[in-house]
């Protein structure tokens, strides 16, 4: 299963030229179970296939408000995601989206 985290409340960065500029960030979770090696794989392989996917998107693949822009995209790699127990494996990647006022 993969879920997409609600918003991470991101950061005022800075006025840039008098322009405000905000980090979103969005976690991106990969989930399993851990009952055979080959699900486990699985799991990895497709959280490093999202993260593969952002991590140098075009700025096109993403929709913006209205008024702003898009200044970068960064993905990260997959990193152990939470579980509760050990018959799940979890995976997550982070996308951090810095959009500019236009």
């Amino acid at each position: 299963m993969v879920f997409i985290g609600p918003q991470v409340p991101g950061t005022q960065d800075d006025y840039v030229n008098g322009k405000l500029r905000r980090t979103v960030i969005y976690d991106i979770l990969t989930y399993g179970k851990n009952d055979e090696a080959t699900n486990y794989r699985l799991v990895e392989k497709i959280a490093f296939a999202i993260a593969k996917k952002f991590a140098r998107p075009s700025p096109f693949v993403l929709s913006v408000p209205s008024g702003y822009s898009i200044v970068s995209i960064v993905g990260t790699t997959a990193m152990p995601a939470p579980t509760d127990d050990l018959q799940i494996v979890g995976r997550m990647s982070q996308l951090n989206i810095t959009i500019e006022e236009l």
